[in-house]
């Protein structure tokens, strides 16, 4: 049934209700490159943001502290006293502060900040589309999974079948029309399984690579159509609230704060 207004899980592929799919996607999550990349970016621009915070908002000092030993020889001038040593000690303080009169730094760091969220969203829809990709491939091996074996068991009934019709055929009981009808029905049934199995083993090589492993050597599980459970209740949610759900929406919204801002820096 239909719940008008329930919220959209966030972990929404546990409805399925499959500890396989759980398991890999959380295996995923944690080693897909394409996340690597953007959880690197993400942090890039936080720390751009960061250090232009830190000089435009706060005054910036510099301390120096020098210490040396010197030593003159006042005989050498023709001047009385000899040699002497003595110790030189120096300090220095140096505060700056970069007045904004135009409001031209504190726009820059707003785009800043905009620009640290659009790579936020973008972390996001990287993570829902892997999360999407990982359970549509694993519903169509199961799907391909339960395809294979239901024409495997018609293989073997049609097989059972053309070895009854032979030996009706040596008893006079068939023709061998329908020896060879039956033999042309089995032979097309065997050539439908082998681009199955090969659709299935292109599925295995997807959902690898989606898991960031290596195709030869991954250690993923099968999934059947016994491992998924339809859930029960589905949640019914206005359009305009699903739109501010989208990471790429807010993503787009942020790349627009951040244009505003950079067309204020050139303002001002």
């Amino acid at each position: 049934r239909f719940v008008a207004g329930a919220p959209i899980a966030a972990q929404w592929w546990r409805l399925f209700g499959s500890a396989k799919l759980d398991v890999l996607i959380e295996a995923a999550l944690r080693a897909s490159p394409t996340l690597e990349a953007a959880q690197a970016t993400l942090r890039q621009a936080r720390q751009n943001y960061e250090a232009k915070a830190g000089t435009t908002r706060y005054p910036q000092a510099n301390a120096n502290l020098g210490a040396q030993r010197q030593g003159v020889n006042n005989a050498a001038a023709g001047l009385p006293g000899g040699e002497r040593t003595y110790n030189l000690f120096n300090a220095s303080v140096a505060v700056s502060y970069d007045l904004d009169l135009a409001s031209g730094n504190r726009r820059a760091l707003e785009a800043l900040a905009a620009q640290t969220e659009h790579q936020r969203h973008q972390l996001e829809a990287a993570r829902l589309t892997l999360i999407g990709n990982l359970v549509t491939t694993a519903v169509i091996q199961a799907q391909l999974a339960g395809q294979i074996e239901a024409s495997a068991a018609i293989l073997a009934a049609q097989e059972e079948q053309l070895g009854l019709t032979r030996k009706r055929l040596t008893l006079g009981a068939a023709s061998e029309r329908d020896v060879l009808a039956l033999q042309t029905q089995v032979e097309q049934t065997r050539a439908g399984l082998l681009p199955l199995r090969l659709r299935l083993d292109q599925n295995r090589h997807l959902l690898a690579t989606l898991a960031g492993q290596p195709p030869a050597t991954a250690a993923l599980p099968e999934f059947t159509l016994a491992d998924f459970t339809l859930p029960g209740e589905l949640p019914v949610s206005l359009p305009s609230e699903l739109t501010r759900q989208r990471p790429d929406i807010q993503a787009a919204e942020a790349l627009l704060a951040a244009a505003s801002a950079q067309r204020g820096v050139a303002v001002s």
